[in-house]
C-alpha cells in the first residue's frame, strides 16, 4: 500500500511538471500581456517528516526487533499553476524513507510515501519573494518488511521451513495543511529556492494488510506528522 501510494505521488508529481510545462510556455506569453508576474512553476524538494510511529516502535521493541527514527527522509517534487495570479492548483509526492536495521539475522526496514493534489494561495511581496499558506488532499501509508533469517543452505531446507521476507502495509487518506516562502534567484522567470512547513494529518485509515488479507490488533502508524522541506525549482 505505502508503496503504492509512493508510485502514485510520484506519479502524480510527473504528471503535474509536464502539464505545467506546457501551461508555463503559454502561460509566459500571456504574462506579456497581463503583466504577470508568474503562471507557474515546478520543484524538486528533499527534507524531513515527522511521522507517526511510536506505537509501531513499542510494538517493534516489545517482539525484540530494533526501533525506528520517527525523523523520516522526505524526498520528492511537484508542480503548481497560476490562476488569475494569486490561485495556486498542482499536485506533489513524496518518498519517506528511514535506515535499516538488523536483528537475528534478519533486516528489518520500514518506508512510507505519500501524494497531494494542492489548493494555495499566492502572495508576492517582492518580484522576486513570494509566501503563501496551501492545503492539500491526498492519500498515503507506511510500509514495514522483515526478511528472512539468513540464508538457507538446502532446496529440502526452504521446502520444510520457507522463511520467506514478510511485507506489511498500512496507507489512509491524508490532508496537508502548510505554508511556504519561495525566492526567485532570477526575478520572476528563473531558478527558485524555497522552504516548505506543514502538518500532514490522517483523517481515515485502513488496517495493516500483508498479500491482501487483513492483519488484526495492528498497531497505529501512519505517515500523519510535521515536515519540513528545502525546495530547488523554476517558475515561469
Amino acid at each position: 500500500m505505502a508503496t503504492r501510494y509512493a508510485n502514485a505521488g510520484l506519479s502524480l508529481f510527473a504528471g503535474a511538471l509536464l502539464m505545467l510545462a506546457g501551461a508555463a510556455d503559454g502561460g509566459a506569453q500571456s504574462a506579456a500581456t497581463d503583466g504577470e508576474a508568474r503562471s507557474g512553476g515546478g520543484f524538486f524538494s528533499v527534507g524531513v517528516h515527522h511521522a507517526g510511529i511510536g506505537d509501531l516502535n513499542r510494538q517493534l521493541g516489545g517482539a525484540g526487533y530494533p526501533e525506528f527514527g520517527r525523523a523520516m527522509l522526505s524526498i520528492g517534487g511537484g508542480g503548481y499553476g497560476l490562476r488569475a495570479g494569486r490561485l495556486m492548483l498542482g499536485g506533489e509526492g513524496y518518498g519517506l524513507i528511514t535506515g535499516e536495521n538488523a536483528v537475528d539475522g534478519r533486516s528489518v526496514s520500514l518506508q512510507g510515501g505519500y501524494g497531494f493534489f494542492n489548493v494555495g494561495y499566492l502572495t508576492e511581496l517582492s518580484p522576486e519573494l513570494a509566501v503563501y499558506p496551501m492545503v492539500g488532499l491526498g492519500g498515503g501509508g507506511v510500509s514495514l518488511s522483515i526478511g528472512p533469517r539468513g540464508v538457507p543452505d538446502s532446496f529440502d531446507e526452504v521446502v520444510t521451513d520457507p522463511n520467506r521476507q514478510v511485507r506489511m502495509q498500512r496507507g489512509g487518506l491524508l490532508l496537508s495543511l502548510g505554508a511556504g516562502v519561495e525566492y526567485a534567484l532570477g526575478g520572476g522567470d528563473g531558478m527558485t529556492v524555497g522552504v516548505r512547513a506543514g502538518y500532514v494529518i490522517e483523517p481515515y485509515s485502513i488496517s495493516w494488510r500483508m498479500d491482501g488479507s487483513v492483519l488484526g490488533a495492528g498497531p497505529n502508524a501512519s505517515t500523519s506528522g510535521p515536515f519540513v522541506r528545502v525546495t530547488l525549482g523554476r517558475t515561469r
